[in-house]
C-alpha cells in the first residue's frame, strides 16, 4: 500500500484537493487514479485513462473545483454480437478543489499514452476565483 507523501504539502491542503466524501465523487461512472505533483511553478495532475481518445474528455473549471469527464460512445460495440465481453467502457469522472494559488485561467491539459496531464499553473497573489466557469481544450 503506497503511503501518501506529506513533505511541503499539509494535509488539509491535500484533504481539500482530493475530497473524496463531496457530492460531485458520487456520481455512477468509474473514478480513475491519479497523481498530483507540486512543482515550484505549478501542480500537475496526472489522471490514469488508458484506451481512450483525447475527444472523449472535458475538463471544466466550475466553483473553484476542476472537473474531469469522459463519456465514451459505446454504440460501435453495443452492435457486436460478442460470445463473451469481459471489459467495456464507461464513463469516468473525477473532480478537484483547486488550491488559492491556482492560475485558473492558466491552466492546460493534453492526452497522451492513456494519461491525461492537466497542468494548473500557480500564481502569486492568490485572488479568489471563486465565480469562474471555464471549458479546458484537451490537446
Amino acid at each position: 500500500m503506497t503511503e501518501k507523501k506529506r513533505g511541503i504539502l499539509s494535509s488539509d491542503f491535500m484533504d481539500d484537493f482530493m475530497e473524496e466524501d463531496d457530492p460531485l465523487f458520487k456520481h455512477g461512472g468509474k473514478v480513475p487514479a491519479s497523481n498530483i505533483l507540486d512543482k515550484a511553478d505549478a501542480y500537475e495532475i496526472e489522471v490514469a485513462a488508458p484506451g481512450l481518445k483525447k475527444e472523449f474528455f472535458k475538463v471544466t473549471i466550475e466553483s473553484n473545483r476542476l472537473v474531469v469527464l469522459a463519456e465514451i460512445d459505446d454504440t460501435e460495440n453495443k452492435e457486436k454480437n460478442y460470445y463473451s465481453q469481459e471489459f467495456g467502457h464507461s464513463a469516468l469522472e473525477r473532480s478537484f478543489n483547486l488550491p488559492s494559488d491556482v492560475d485558473q485561467n492558466s491552466i492546460s491539459s493534453c492526452y497522451n499514452d492513456g494519461v491525461l496531464f492537466i497542468r494548473l499553473p500557480k500564481q502569486e497573489s492568490q485572488e479568489s476565483a471563486a465565480d469562474i466557469i471555464a471549458e479546458i481544450k484537451v490537446d
